[in-house]
C-alpha cells in the first residue's frame, strides 16, 4: 500500500481505546492510531489509505502551520475562519484521493466507515493531528461530495491551491499588522501613563488592602485616564460610580486638550481616604474605610484649541482620585478627582 500510494515514509501503527476515530500523528516520526475495535479487510484498507494520503501531502505539518498561527493571531478573526477552511480542505482533497478508483459501492463502503467513526466520536482533545472524521457537522458536505465525486482538471486543482494559499498569507500579514498597531498603541499608553508605589507615614493606621485589590483600583483609573487621553465617552463613565452624570452634555471630544506624562502613585496611608469619609462623599453613606483607597496622579494638560473644558493649561500635581466599593466582592469605582 505504501509504495502504491507512493508514500516514502513508514508510520508506527497503534491501537488505543481512548481514540474514537483514526488519527495520524507526529512529521518527522508518524504514527496511525486505530480506535481498539476489529475491522474487515475493506475497512482497514479505506482507513489506512486515508491517512496515508495525509501523510503523503504533509497535511500533518500544515495543520502545525495553521495551529502556530492561531496562537499567533489570536485576535484576529479571519485566522479562526481559514484555519477551518484549511482543515475542510485537507479532508475534502485526501477523500477524493481516496475514492478516485472506488466504484458506486465503494464509496457507499467508504462513507459508511465515516458515519460509523462519526458516531463513537467523543471530541478528544490532543495535539495537533489528522483525524478521519473531525467535526461532525462537515459529515454531510463531504459524504456528498463522496456520491457526487467527479474527477477535476488540474487547472482546476492548482487554482484551488492557489487561492487557499493566497487566503493563508493575507490572513497572517493582517494579523501582524493588526498585532502591530496594538503593540504600538499599548506600548504609546504605558509611556504616557506610569505608576509607583509610596509609603510616607501619617499618624493614622489605616486598613491595608492586598495587591490584587490595589491592581483592580488601579486598573479603573488608568482606564479613566486612557479615556481621558483617547477621548473615549463610554469608557470614562464605565469608570465613574453612577455611571454618566443625568446633566453631562458634553464629549471628551469637544475639549481642544492634549493630556499627558500621566504618572499615579499609591500610598497605602493617604490621608484623603479619612477625609472622604469625614468631609467627602462619603460622609454621608454607609461606606467603611476598608471600602476606600485613593490614587494620586500627576499629569500634563497642553490646550490645541479654543475650547479647554473643565481643565487649565499646565502641570496638575497630586490630583487625588477616590474610589470606592460596596465590599471586597464588589467592583471598585471612581467617586470624586480633584484637589481635596
Amino acid at each position: 500500500m505504501l509504495q502504491s500510494l507512493c508514500v516514502k515514509r513508514t508510520p508506527t501503527l497503534f491501537k488505543n481505546p481512548s481514540v474514537s476515530t483514526p488519527m495520524l500523528i507526529g512529521i518527522s516520526h508518524p504514527a496511525i492510531i486505530l480506535p481498539d475495535r476489529d475491522y474487515d479487510e475493506l475497512q482497514l484498507r479505506n482507513i489506512l489509505s486515508h491517512e496515508l494520503t495525509h501523510l503523503k501531502r504533509f497535511d500533518i505539518a500544515v495543520k502545525w502551520l495553521m495551529t502556530i498561527a492561531n496562537a499567533i493571531h489570536w485576535f484576529n478573526p479571519i485566522i479562526y475562519l481559514v484555519r477551518s477552511n484549511v482543515n475542510r480542505a485537507c479532508e475534502m482533497a485526501c477523500d477524493e484521493a481516496v475514492i478516485r478508483k472506488l466504484d458506486i459501492s465503494g464509496k457507499k463502503i467508504y462513507g459508511n466507515i465515516l458515519i460509523s467513526f462519526v458516531a463513537e466520536s467523543h471530541n478528544l482533545l490532543v495535539a495537533p493531528s489528522i483525524t478521519m472524521c473531525e467535526e461532525k457537522k462537515t459529515l454531510k458536505e463531504r459524504l456528498e461530495s463522496i456520491m457526487k465525486y467527479q474527477s477535476k482538471p488540474k487547472k482546476a486543482v492548482i487554482l484551488s491551491i492557489t487561492i487557499l494559499l493566497v487566503l493563508v498569507i493575507f490572513s497572517l500579514t493582517l494579523g501582524a499588522s493588526f498585532a502591530g498597531k496594538n503593540n504600538q498603541d499599548s506600548s504609546s499608553l504605558n509611556k504616557q501613563i506610569q505608576f509607583h508605589i509610596s509609603s510616607t507615614p501619617t499618624q493614622n493606621a489605616f486598613p491595608k488592602f492586598s495587591d490584587s485589590e490595589v491592581l483592580a483600583a488601579r486598573s479603573i483609573v488608568e482606564k479613566y485616564w486612557r479615556a481621558q487621553i483617547n477621548k473615549d465617552d463610554n469608557s470614562l463613565w464605565a469608570t465613574l460610580l453612577g455611571g454618566k452624570p443625568a446633566n453631562a452634555m458634553w464629549s471628551l471630544k469637544d475639549f481642544d486638550v492634549d493630556i499627558s506624562q500621566v504618572n499615579i502613585s499609591y500610598n497605602p496611608q493617604d490621608s484623603d481616604r479619612l477625609s472622604y469619609l469625614q468631609h467627602g462623599g462619603g460622609a454621608n453613606s454607609n461606606i467603611s474605610i476598608e471600602n476606600v483607597i485613593v490614587f494620586k496622579v500627576d499629569f500634563n494638560v497642553k490646550f490645541t484649541g479654543s475650547y479647554t473644558g473643565p481643565w487649565s493649561e499646565g502641570n496638575y500635581t497630586g490630583w487625588s482620585m477616590t474610589l470606592v466599593r460596596k465590599d471586597k466582592n464588589s467592583p471598585w469605582l471612581i467617586s470624586a478627582t480633584g484637589y481635596c
